[in-house]
């Protein structure tokens, strides 16, 4: 199968602002649903969702481009997006375009902050977690394999990564030009997730 068969779509902080990404972020359970509604679609052979702050994204493999315009309504219908509304903020890209676009995420090349460290292992979990329902197949397994590599390469050859370039090490960061010294500082933490968590130790 040839990389025309490769897609990419969904929205990120490049096509919406926060508070439409916020509507279209998926929470565990709506996520489970969402895989096993989109595993019915046919002509879809191989997928993945990649859900973070900055982006919700569906990888791809298809028979027709009519499969991803399935996947597009069912993830409208669960969101609650008429398809009109989701056009305005939608990311859709196929082949070669797709491949690109992976690459410059996993290297944090697509971040809000260029170099973020935190991608990488956010697309690793989605890809797992495809992968384990068994859901990917021989080109996402390979596109993604190599978008890893890709990564690895990107951090290990270039300076890209050099400075504070995680969410947490921003944040603290910040808050120590605001606010000096935090020894003695309250400080209160929204959100449970994995950045969250980083954050926390960081501080």
């Amino acid at each position: 199968m040839s990389a025309d068969h490769f897609f990419v779509l969904g929205a990120t902080h490049h096509t919406a602002p926060i508070e439409v990404r916020e509507r279209l972020a998926v929470d565990a359970g709506t996520a489970e649903a969402l895989r096993g509604e989109l595993a019915s679609i046919p002509g879809l052979r191989e997928f993945t969702l990649v859900n973070t702050c900055n982006r919700v994204e569906f990888y791809g493999v298809a028979t027709s481009p009519s499969a991803a315009v399935e996947v597009q309504a069912r993830f409208c219908a669960r969101q609650r997006f008429t398809a009109a509304e989701f056009e305005q903020f939608r990311m859709s890209l196929s082949g070669f375009d797709a491949v690109r676009h992976l690459l410059e995420v996993t290297a944090g090349l697509d971040s809000q902050m260029l170099g973020e460290t935190e991608i990488l292992g956010q697309v690793k979990d989605a890809y797992g977690a495809a992968q384990a329902r068994g859901q990917t197949g021989p080109v996402l397994n390979r596109v993604f394999q190599k978008a890893f590599q890709a990564a690895k390469h990107v951090r290990t050859d270039t300076a890209i990564s050099s400075g504070q370039v995680s969410v947490a090490n921003v944040a603290v960061d910040l808050a120590l030009n605001i606010f000096g010294s935090l020894a003695k500082t309250r400080i209160l933490l929204l959100g449970a997730g994995d950045i969250g968590e980083k954050t926390a130790k960081a501080f």
